[in-house]
């Protein structure tokens, strides 16, 4: 198996401190590691590892777009309110300006 690249220091805080942010995701991560440490044999067959595996890392790809689907609500409820304010304040303006008629 080739060797993989470790994580440096900053790499591995700024990991730590994102799953810290998103504790959905470290409960997957935390099942995950359950799964790994039990080994094989705590299942009937590799093809029930297997499954388990798939089943967790599909959970914690559901978590990863529901976040990023929250997130894009939010600014898009952040981005109508700016434009309701921004509206509200053309219109006010418009109002203030003295008429040009004699």
């Amino acid at each position: 198996m080739p060797d993989k690249k470790a994580l440096d220091a900053k790499q591995r805080k700024q990991l730590l401190e994102w799953i810290d942010k998103h504790p959905g995701m470290l409960e997957h991560l935390a099942e995950l590691k359950e799964i790994g440490e039990a080994g094989p044999e705590h299942f009937n067959d590799l093809g029930q590892a297997e499954s388990s595996v798939i089943e967790q890392v599909n959970a914690l790809g559901a978590e990863v777009l529901g976040q990023w689907a929250q997130e894009k609500q939010q600014q898009a409820g952040e981005r109508e309110l700016q434009e309701k304010r921004t509206r509200l304040h053309k219109k006010k303006a418009s109002r203030s300006r003295p008429s040009s008629e004699p």
